[in-house]
């Protein structure tokens, strides 16, 4: 995970990811001002999760987490 997201920093990817299927979140990665990563939000099981690269883009984790 540090190396991808190094990677992903380095490469000026402006929005990054991590998802825990385990614990159901969802942590989003934005790039900053200097070009470096933040935690923008975490989400859990039962919210929408919302894109900030792809304002349109919202996600029911809800679905995505169902068994």
């Amino acid at each position: 995970m540090k190396t991808k997201y190094a990677l992903y920093e380095e490469s000026g990817v402006p929005e990054y990811w991590v998802v825990y299927p385990s614990e159901q979140t969802l942590f989003q990665f934005v790039s900053g001002e200097e070009g470096r990563y933040y935690l923008k939000n975490a989400f859990a099981e039962d919210e929408v999760f919302s894109a900030h690269q792809f304002p349109d883009l919202h996600i029911d984790l809800a679905e995505v987490f169902a068994e």
